[in-house]
């Protein structure tokens, strides 16, 4: 792989990164608004989901990128991560 392509690969990174962490700024400002959600609790939620989108981010990385790695010791803590974050970051959705 070359270094441009290195580069270009690690700028996409960092722009998907960016719109995530604004994901989960609009996610946790939804719960407050329209859930009547504490902000604490609506912030934790929204960094769950942050972290589910990272782990899922990774997970497409690895497999596109680095398919050496993308073997099941790699993916299957970084999946399971993935889905117990993205369920946490839902709970609030089903509450009362």
């Amino acid at each position: 792989m070359s270094t441009n392509q290195m580069l270009l690969t690690g700028a996409g990174f960092v722009v998907v990164l960016a719109i995530c962490f604004f994901l989960q700024r609009f996610y946790a400002n939804y719960l407050v608004r329209e859930r009547k959600l504490a902000p604490r609790s609506a912030n934790f939620s929204g960094m769950l989901m942050f972290g589910s989108l990272i782990c899922v981010l990774m997970l497409a990385f690895i497999g596109t990128m680095a398919g050496a790695f993308f073997r099941l010791p790699f993916i299957l803590p970084l999946a399971g991560a993935a889905l117990a974050l993205g369920v946490g970051s839902l709970m609030p959705l089903f509450k009362r």
